[in-house]
C-alpha cells in the first residue's frame, strides 16, 4: 500500500507505523453495513406478520482487518509495532482509505488482534478485530 493510502486516527499509517492493508482489506472496509431487523409482530390473530416501521437502520458490524506492518530492520520494525500498539491500546481507531474514499471516517473501537504472524521483527502480519458501533456515524469532510 503506497504512502498516503490510508490513515489512521488522521495520521498517514504507512509513514507512521510502516502499516499497510493486506489483500482483501479495502473490500471489507467498503463492504456495506447491515441492516438492523425489522421489529415485527406476528400474532395468532392475523395471516403473517405485521412489520413496524418503514424505516431502515444500520446495524453495528464487526470487522476483520487483515494488515501488516514492514520496516528496514528490526528495530525500526519493532519500534513501529509499539507505537501501532499503543494506538490500539487507546481504543479509538478511525480508519480513512485516503485515495479510494477521501474523508470517509470508519469510526471504529479496538477489540483484539489474530492471526498474529512475525518475521524476524521486520514484518508483522495480523488480523485487526474492529467493531464499527454506528456505521451511519461516519465523517464525510473531504467529498
Amino acid at each position: 500500500m503506497p504512502l498516503g493510502e490510508l490513515r489512521i486516527n488522521g495520521d498517514d499509517a504507512f509513514t507512521e507505523y510502516g502499516l499497510s492493508i493486506s489483500d482483501g482489506g479495502k473490500a471489507i472496509l467498503m463492504c456495506p453495513a447491515p441492516n438492523k431487523d425489522r421489529a415485527r409482530n406476528s400474532s395468532r390473530l392475523r395471516h403473517g406478520s405485521e412489520i413496524a416501521g418503514t424505516l431502515e437502520r444500520k446495524d453495528s458490524r464487526e470487522l476483520s482487518l487483515p494488515v501488516h506492518i514492514t520496516a528496514s530492520n528490526s528495530q525500526v520494525g519493532l519500534d513501529r509495532f509499539n507505537r501501532f500498539c499503543a494506538v490500539l491500546d487507546a481504543g479509538t481507531v478511525d480508519l480513512e482509505l485516503a485515495m479510494d474514499l477521501p474523508g470517509v471516517i470508519f469510526k471504529c473501537k479496538y477489540i483484539n488482534c489474530t492471526n498474529f504472524m512475525e518475521f524476524r521483527n521486520q514484518m508483522f502480519k495480523f488480523t485487526l478485530k474492529l467493531e464499527e458501533p454506528n456505521p451511519n456515524d461516519r465523517s464525510y469532510g473531504n467529498i
